[in-house]
C-alpha cells in the first residue's frame, strides 16, 4: 500500500515539477534541503512517505496554486474579450484565434523595427 502511494506522489510531484519548468536544485535550495535529499523522493528511492516527501508536494502545490491565481488572472480578461466578439460558432472560432495569432506577429514585427531604430541612433 505504502509503495503505491509513494509512487504516485512521486509521479506527481515530478509532474508539477515538469509544468512549472523547476529544477530539484531549486527545490532543494527553497526549502533548504540538499539537492541528494530531493533526488531521492523524486526517483522514488523512499519506500514510505518522508517528512521531506511532504514538504516538497506542499512546496510544488504551493507554486502551482501561484502560478494558476497568476495565469488566471489574464485567462479571464482574454476569455471575457473573446466570448465578448465571437458568435460561438467553430469558423469563427478559428477566425478569432488566426487574428490573435496575425496580431502577435504585427506586434513583434514593430518591435523589432523600434529596436533597430534605436540600435541606429
Amino acid at each position: 500500500m505504502d509503495d503505491l502511494v509513494v509512487k504516485k506522489i512521486v509521479n506527481t510531484a515530478r509532474l508539477s515539477m515538469s509544468i512549472l519548468n523547476i529544477r530539484q536544485e531549486d527545490v532543494a535550495y527553497d526549502l533548504q534541503l540538499s539537492q541528494s535529499q530531493v533526488s531521492r523522493v523524486l526517483t522514488g528511492k523512499c519506500k514510505r512517505v518522508t517528512k521531506n516527501m511532504h514538504k516538497i508536494c506542499n512546496y510544488l502545490q504551493d507554486c502551482m496554486d501561484q502560478k494558476l491565481v497568476t495565469k488566471d488572472f489574464g485567462l479571464a480578461d482574454i476569455n471575457n474579450a473573446v466570448l465578448s466578439i465571437w458568435d460561438g460558432t467553430e469558423a469563427h472560432a478559428k477566425v478569432i484565434a488566426d487574428f490573435i495569432r496575425e496580431l502577435d506577429s504585427i506586434i513583434r514585427y514593430e518591435k523589432s523595427l523600434k529596436q533597430d531604430f534605436m540600435e541606429r541612433q
